[in-house]
């Protein structure tokens, strides 16, 4: 079985070669490795063509404008000719006999459409951390769906061609739409299947999922898109909806709070922007399916009937975790106003963390 791999490239330069090397490093020899270039400036385009000097197998596709990594893999889409299409950001890695694991399950069941990676966070060489799936044996895939919701699995996989068919990345934002084809892509599937082949996935600042600004509000956008969409489909059940609903929220209070912490890092026009989104989703999202202890709890309650309270809780609720947790742990200082310093900020989302 072929397989097509997707490669988004934004100025990855001091990672590309990494990435590449691991692909022509692979035991299964079938496969087609498609970078596409999103304008980088950093010299990643003359590497890429480097390598497809030399291996056939490599195709390159360069974008004509900087368009986000949805939009990037699409365009990839069009040249992939493998049964089989995964995609490899281009700062991570795959171990050497990864395709072939992903092959042999594909291959051992025909009811299989998607196979997940073994994923494993890389934070440096002494710290990768393996990512916990809440279940480890082969699902259906509306039950793989139901677990992606609110990510209880991971959403790095390889998909018969047939789904990416039916279902191509979700492109209305610039970040974290393509977490909703992930979800598609379950769904439409018969069955969804785990692996121990092992995917490589970098943590570090650069990240496109760690940086913060107006891109993290897309998350926003991209889930209540999603929940429309999935509103419409008429598959999911309108308990699932309420979980998406649930997860929606957790997020909003998630952004709200990074927006209070940091909103002088914000350009005035962002600000408003942000503040606007907040508003928005705040009215929109149904917090009906909420836990009565989440309903009442300080930093946890909607308050839907007075907004101005629900700032204000929120507000103070987060001026409480950067006080107790961050000068705690040293992270955060008084300045000589006797105001936080927000330098080095990271605040724990009462819920989880948001990525």
């Amino acid at each position: 079985m072929k397989v097509s791999i997707l490669t988004a490239v934004y100025n990855t330069a001091s990672y590309l070669p990494q990435c590449i090397e691991s692909v022509l490093a692979q035991t299964h020899r079938d496969w087609q490795l498609i970078c596409i270039d999103d304008c980088s400036t950093d010299g990643s385009l003359d590497i890429i063509n480097r390598y497809a000097a030399s291996d056939s197998r490599i195709t390159v596709v360069r974008n004509a404008a900087n368009q986000g990594q949805a939009k990037a893999r699409n365009a990839g889409l069009l040249h992939a000719d493998g049964e089989i299409v995964t995609m490899l950001d281009s700062d991570d890695w795959i171990a050497p006999d990864a395709l072939e694991k992903i092959v042999a399950a594909f291959e051992g069941n025909r009811d299989i459409d998607c196979v997940l990676f073994d994923l494993q966070l890389y934070y440096s060489p002494d710290d990768v951390r393996p990512y916990h799936n809440a279940v480890s044996h082969t699902v259906t895939g509306y039950e793989a769906f139901r677990l992606s919701i609110a990510w209880q699995i991971h959403g790095v996989y390889a998909a018969r061609r047939q789904v990416y068919d039916k279902h191509r990345y979700d492109d209305s934002c610039r970040s974290h739409s393509d977490d909703n084809t992930t979800r598609f892509h379950y769904l439409d599937s018969r069955k969804v299947a785990f692996s121990t082949a092992r995917y490589y996935y970098r943590q570090h600042a650069a990240s496109c999922t760690h940086v913060f600004g107006m891109q993290r509000f897309n998350l926003l956008v991209a889930l209540e898109n999603l929940r429309r969409e999935l509103e419409a489909d008429g598959r999911v059940a309108a308990c699932d909806l309420r979980e998406l609903d649930k997860y929606r929220w957790h997020n909003v209070q998630g952004a709200y709070m990074l927006y209070y912490a940091r909103r002088r890092h914000f350009p005035l026009s962002d600000r408003r922007k942000a503040k606007l989104l907040l508003r928005q989703m705040y009215s929109n999202v149904d917090t009906t399916a909420l836990p009565l202890w989440e309903r009442f709890r300080f930093g946890y309650a909607p308050i839907k009937w007075c907004p101005a309270l629900y700032r204000l809780q929120m507000n103070a609720f987060t001026l409480c975790v950067c006080c107790s947790d961050l000068t705690r742990n040293g992270t955060i200082k008084k300045n000589k106003k006797g105001t936080f310093s927000q330098s080095s900020f990271l605040i724990r989302f009462p819920i989880g963390i948001i990525f």
